[in-house]
């Protein structure tokens, strides 16, 4: 590979992904924006990953694939291929969803609008949902998703409020980040919900920018990693091999999350009397959010209806994978 930095790094954090490495793959090389890099992480795969990358890597020489010798956990991989990217903006890339051919384009045509003010882009959200529970819950196998987090506000404790008030999925942190701004964060932390903390921590440092177009298709199956993971013990373990990272993970996991986000909020670059209105800002919106959240719950179970609220059908047939 030549020593040119690409617009675009796209890095692919795996363990044991072969099942979808292809499908995901083929998306990326199949984008209609083309200046970009994968930067592959496997975190000492047992299947057939590793073949599948030296294959893919052997075809075309905008691919670098790295292997650890032992599983050191989600975190440390995501991290990993952030710290090895060479590009101006960046994204991670999961090995079981896939991209529509134009949504590197879009990204980058929004980030390169923005300039300075957006820290992260991303596109609406088709979840495919092969595992049965979460079919049901969500109303069929493909269904548009809304995620909610356009936020174009110069007012970063305003943006860190729209988050704790809207942010479900996580959807966004697949989308594409300015690199130089993601990596003034502390990316992904070896505790559960980190991918949310990362979220709050990019409001307060820039715009998240929605793109309104169903460009991004997230694979919702019975092997993805948060769904077989579904107890406090296993999910402190998927996300960090090492074991004084799983005793601290053994708090419960919504007061390990408050307490990170009042010390993001509190340890921020923000006046002293900016900091004060965030902590109380963010306390109140989580509040808000919890007696809405179990309101809701309420009335859907009078009304006899278990549906997810943020999704609906999608009846389109251009979907393959």
């Amino acid at each position: 590979m030549t020593d040119h930095s690409p617009t675009v790094s796209i890095g692919i954090p795996i363990y044991n992904g072969a099942d979808y490495l292809r499908v995901a793959l083929d998306s990326i090389l199949a984008q209609t924006f083309e200046d970009f890099e994968i930067v592959i992480s496997d975190n000492a795969s047992e299947d057939a990953t590793p073949e599948i990358c030296r294959e893919y890597m052997a075809r075309d020489a905008r691919i670098r694939y790295a292997r650890s010798d032992t599983n050191r956990g989600a975190a440390w991989n995501y991290n990993r291929v952030a710290e090895m990217a060479k590009g101006k903006y960046f994204k991670w890339a999961a090995h079981d969803d896939w991209l529509a051919p134009t949504y590197i384009e879009r990204c980058v045509e929004e980030l390169d609008k923005a300039g300075s003010a957006a820290a992260l882009v991303y596109p609406r959200t088709i979840l495919i949902c092969d595992d049965p529970a979460e079919r049901e819950f969500y109303g069929g196998h493909r269904v548009r998703y809304e995620d909610r987090l356009d936020i174009r506000h110069p007012d970063p404790i305003r943006r860190l409020c729209h988050v704790a008030k809207h942010l479900d999925l996580c959807n966004p942190v697949m989308g594409l980040f300015s690199r130089e701004i993601l990596l003034r964060t502390g990316l992904i932390r070896p505790f559960s919900g980190s991918d949310v903390l990362l979220l709050s921590e990019i409001s307060l440092l820039g715009e998240i920018h929605e793109i309104p177009e169903w460009l991004f298709y997230r694979r919702r199956h019975p092997r993805a990693s948060r769904l077989q993971n579904s107890t406090t013990e296993t999910v402190a373990r998927w996300f960090s091999t090492d074991v004084t990272s799983q005793r601290q993970d053994l708090l419960p996991p919504n007061t390990r999350l408050l307490w990170e986000h009042l010390k993001l909020v509190w340890n921020s670059s923000l006046p002293w009397t900016g900091r004060i209105r965030g902590v109380i800002s963010y306390l109140a919106t989580r509040i808000v959010r919890r007696a809405r959240v179990f309101g809701g719950r309420y009335k859907r179970k009078l009304l006899g209806n278990t549906l997810a609220i943020r999704s609906q059908p999608d009846t389109r047939a251009d979907v393959e994978g």
